[in-house]
């Protein structure tokens, strides 16, 4: 299997590694008995330059028989992704991410630089300290934030600090994408001290890492939703599992029976323990 192939989103190429796959099953709390029956499967499937899609592709067909409580977590990267077209659902989920991290938040500020008016998709407070979080939403695998982006951000950031000089706290921007960043990204980042969270960025409390430690599941990952209902609550602001918990109601607007409400709360209450 060292010499399998496989093709990942961007097109580019690496070799097939047990430990990768063993790794993402994992991190959807999949216990590790079915996580040797899942990469035993894909041993048996796999051949030269099969993609990342299709591993993905049948580690989900194999779950959804053999341990359907997984396939959710599993489908994190997807779910969110499923949060578009447009990037102000994102956005929101952003906003309340940071909101179980502590911070105070709003969303879609116009906030004045030195030079000029900005839009901020998220102002974020904690303590003295306020971040001008923007956030870089895509709906398509493969595709990183690169350095022009990080530039972007740093140059807006820069602005608007020099926009609040003289006023009580510190002001920095904020990268925050669903996608993972090129290496020139990371670099300028970490050079220009500017912090940026994305899919597997940084190493600790990254985007995943937010979302499990809190159990702050977007809504697109319930498998108990069609697609019409899910962009229905979208437009009602409801983005996290939790907004279902805390207003159930919002349910009655869906056309939806009582057995399906009722199997509908019952996943997001597996998923929140």
């Amino acid at each position: 299997m060292s010499k399998l192939l496989v093709v990942k989103s961007d097109g580019t190429t690496e070799h097939f590694s047990a430990n990768k796959v063993r790794h993402a099953i994992e991190r959807a709390g999949i216990p590790v008995s079915m996580t040797e029956r899942v990469l035993d499967h894909i041993r048996a499937i796999a051949k030269q330059n099969i993609t990342t899609q299709e591993i993905h592709r049948h580690i989900v067909e194999f779950l959804s028989h053999s341990y359907p409580q997984g396939i959710c977590r599993f489908n994190l990267k997807s779910a969110i992704m499923r949060l578009g077209p447009t990037g102000f659902p994102f956005e929101r989920f952003v906003a309340r991410l940071l909101e179980k991290q502590g911070y105070k938040t709003e969303v879609d500020m116009y906030v004045f630089g030195k030079c000029v008016k900005h839009e901020v998709d998220v102002l974020a407070t904690k303590e003295d300290r306020t971040y001008f979080v923007e956030c870089k939403y895509h709906n398509h695998s493969g595709i990183r934030s690169d350095i022009k982006t990080a530039l972007y951000v740093y140059a807006r950031g820069e602005d608007l600090k020099q926009g609040k000089k003289g006023t009580a706290g510190t002001y920095e921007p904020w990268l925050f994408t669903n996608t993972k960043l090129t290496g020139d990204a990371i670099a300028f980042g970490e050079c220009r001290s500017m912090r940026i969270t994305g899919w597997g960025y940084p190493t600790h409390n990254n985007l995943q890492d937010m979302v499990e430690e809190k159990k702050c599941y977007p809504i697109t990952v319930l498998s108990s939703l069609s697609l019409m209902q899910m962009q229905q609550l979208l437009r009602e602001n409801i983005v996290m599992i939790q907004d279902i918990t805390q207003n159930p109601a919002i349910l009655a607007t869906l056309d939806m029976s009582y057995i399906h409400r009722h199997a509908l709360l019952e996943e997001i209450g597996q998923l929140s323990a």
